[in-house]
């Protein structure tokens, strides 16, 4: 009964993480990154920051639309 149990808590938690890291899907262009949330069809535009070049990764500015 354990082994059984631990299967299915194991399969449950590697299911919620493909489905966790399948909710989004980013569109790269020049100045503008695009993220799709394919849960609730809603579209966030992201510009990056001003940075110095020293700081990685680029931090960015998101707001929807």
């Amino acid at each position: 009964m354990g082994n059984s149990a631990a299967i299915l808590i194991g399969s449950v938690i590697i299911a919620a993480a493909i489905l966790f890291s399948l909710r989004w899907e980013v569109a790269l262009a020049p100045n503008v990154t695009v993220r799709l949330d394919r849960w609730t069809g809603a579209v966030t535009y992201c510009t990056p920051k001003a940075m110095p070049q020293s700081v990685q990764p680029i931090p960015f500015d998101c707001e929807a639309k």
